[in-house]
């Protein structure tokens, strides 16, 4: 298996991309946020220098309002596999949308040529980790203890993953 292997790449032709948008990769029925253990931590390919984002540039970025890193390096950005916990959590915390909502933001901005492709989902952690630490200008988001030591995991607003007021934290459940 390739490194891409589990990680899913831009699709061709507007016809096969339309059918790709609307079968996913975000569909409503997935589990609730509430389900997510652990909190989400931001990681980033070792060589990035970037050490804190506030949420307002994580949303940016996640949404591809802002696709290059200080240093004019692309961003890549690759998303939690649809109906995961981690989806779920990022769906809540940062895009604040349901999946329907986001899959035509993703079908808008790319018909109207804001971005390049709509971006690329990991079926699990470990496949997302493989692929940041492969690819300058990457970036993903994972439950923080599936993030391997060595990889660099972002401050969010100041606060690290398992912090106080970390905003990438589940709720608790009632």
């Amino acid at each position: 298996m390739g490194l891409l292997s589990g990680v899913g790449t831009s699709w061709g032709g507007p016809a096969l991309l339309a059918a790709a948008l609307l079968a996913g990769p975000f569909h409503a029925g997935g589990p609730q946020a509430s389900a997510a253990p652990e909190p989400l931590a931001v990681f980033v390919h070792p060589g990035n220098p970037l050490k804190d984002l506030s949420l307002a540039d994580l949303r940016a970025i996640f949404t591809l309002e802002r696709q290059f890193w200080p240093e004019r390096r692309r961003i890549v950005l690759v998303l939690p596999r649809d109906e995961s916990p981690e989806q779920a959590l990022l769906l809540e915390k940062v895009y604040r949308m349901p999946p329907a909502d986001l899959r035509k933001y993703w079908t808008g901005k790319l018909f109207a040529g804001e971005i390049p492709a709509v971006p690329s989902t990991a079926r699990t952690a470990a496949r997302a980790v493989a692929f940041v630490r492969a690819t300058e200008g990457a970036i993903s988001v994972a439950f923080a203890k599936e993030v391997p030591q060595g990889l660099p995991i972002l401050t969010v607003d100041g606060k690290k993953p398992g912090e106080s007021h970390y905003p990438l934290a589940a709720r608790p459940a009632p």
